[in-house]
């Protein structure tokens, strides 16, 4: 085989997987802007009351349920402190299902440069959850699985498994996995944050205003990527219409993760659109 058609069929090769990733994620988006259309047991509550017969409902044999999605634009796919992106920009999007009974499903997606950390080419992550949530007036629980799975690099994809503990607008977390990133190393990542709504006359009169933040720490059992124990925190300001939302966060690590720039402090500006 000559030259000019080995090269020919590199570019070929390459051209064909870009082009493959690319429509698997517009894929996902679409689906993402569509399911709530789709979905029959989407129904409106009228201004957000609670309806007593929507209460008795869960007596009944009925099985409805809710459904939502959200595409998000950000400057930078950060996942416990640490860039998933490389500094660069990720289009992502989620789809959330979730009936009477408290168990959900949802699939997020984003792209994913792994090449600097794990030696891994440019991909797509996907990450479908299952989860069982229970809500005490002001306190909530919840329960669950999900899987991080990286296309064309299915090596380096991972389970997890989660407990979520809120009460009003703080929440405590915890989470687990014995093959962290495809190796047999252990790690386990907690986390503290709030997340509250600013009332209207506090914020000079401008409804739509939330702020946010946590603090979390991953220990690991195992460094086959190198990493190590470390710490992560931030901050954001969201400010929301009805189907839009702008964010503008912060986000540092103690550099104890072995990184390299990817766990540098930084700041996130995020676009949402919520349907």
């Amino acid at each position: 085989m000559s030259f000019f058609n080995v090269l020919f069929y590199h570019m070929t090769y390459q051209t064909q997987h870009t082009m493959k990733k690319q429509l698997t994620l517009i894929t996902l988006l679409i689906f993402c802007l569509l399911a709530p259309v789709f979905s029959f047991a989407n129904e409106p509550q009228s201004d957000g009351l609670v309806v007593e017969q929507q209460k008795e409902s869960d007596d009944s044999s009925t099985t409805s349920g809710t459904s939502s999605a959200r595409v998000d634009l950000t400057t930078d796919y950060i996942w416990r402190g640490v860039s998933q992106t490389n500094d660069h920009l990720a289009l992502q999007g989620e789809w959330v299902y979730s009936n009477q009974h408290g168990v959900s499903f949802s699939l997020f997606g984003s792209n994913v440069d792994l090449s600097e950390s794990l030696g891994r080419n440019k991909t797509l992550e996907l990450r479908p959850t299952i989860a069982y949530g229970k809500q005490w007036e002001e306190i909530g629980m919840k329960l669950g699985a999900c899987r991080y799975v990286y296309v064309e690099n299915d090596g380096v994809s991972f389970n997890e498994y989660f407990a979520v503990v809120t009460r009003d607008v703080f929440y405590l977390s915890a989470a687990f996995t014995d093959s962290f990133y495809g190796s047999h190393d252990r790690g386990v990542y907690v986390s503290a944050g709030f997340d509250a709504l600013l009332p209207k006359h506090r914020f000079y009169g401008i409804a739509g205003i939330s702020i946010g933040g946590h603090l979390g720490h991953y220990e690991f059992d195992g460094d086959m990527y190198g990493q190590s124990d470390y710490t992560d925190y931030a901050l954001y300001v969201e400010k929301a219409w009805k189907i839009l939302g702008v964010r503008v966060g912060w986000t540092s690590t103690d550099s104890g993760f072995n990184a390299g720039k990817r766990d540098n402090s930084r700041f996130l500006a995020t676009l949402s659109l919520h349907v």
